[in-house]
């Protein structure tokens, strides 16, 4: 078992990338490789992200019941965390507790961003997207979705995760 827990980097070099868009942010688009589950992980997903210039890596959200994490590998650009903006490059991490503030990352450098962005898999997780007029309530299966209805009477977003979901929220 041990061979298969290990992704080498001749493994990940010949990976393609996911080209990824948010559901909810079509300027939220980057292309991504995903390592958790083939080195056997359950509970926590691990992905490489290249975000491009001018773009974000989600829609404005957070999580409820998951943590995350980003490291900046290369490039730089503009960590948004509730109301605030802080400057962020190579070498920088972020840590977004469960149950804390809104949050997004954009790349305003002028080359990619590669960040490295780890979150807890959990059975569920209710991610609210604060900037979103209309609610959704989504079931996901696999980062799959399932079904998404409209919540009309509330802002912000419940997605329900099923547990080889990442904390991505798409």
């Amino acid at each position: 078992m041990g061979q298969k827990q290990i992704v080498t980097r001749t493994q990940i070099a010949k990976m393609a990338g996911t080209d990824v868009t948010h559901f909810l942010n079509q300027r939220a688009r980057f292309a991504a490789k995903s390592y958790g589950g083939r080195a056997g992980l359950k509970n926590l997903g691990v992905h490489l992200i290249n975000l491009p210039v001018g773009a974000v890596a989600s829609a404005f959200h957070r999580h409820l019941c998951a943590d995350e994490c980003i490291y900046i590998l290369e490039g730089s650009g503009v960590a948004r965390i509730g109301p605030d903006l802080f400057q962020i490059e190579a070498g920088d991490f972020i840590g977004y507790p469960a149950g804390g503030e809104a949050h997004d990352i954009r790349n305003t450098g002028s080359t990619h961003m590669i960040c490295l962005v780890l979150g807890q898999r959990l059975e569920f997780d209710i991610i609210d997207y604060p900037e979103q007029k209309n609610g959704y309530i989504a079931m996901l299966d696999s980062r799959r979705i399932l079904w998404i209805l409209p919540l009309l009477a509330t802002r912000g977003c419940l997605i329900i995760t099923g547990n080889d979901f990442s904390m991505m929220g798409y």
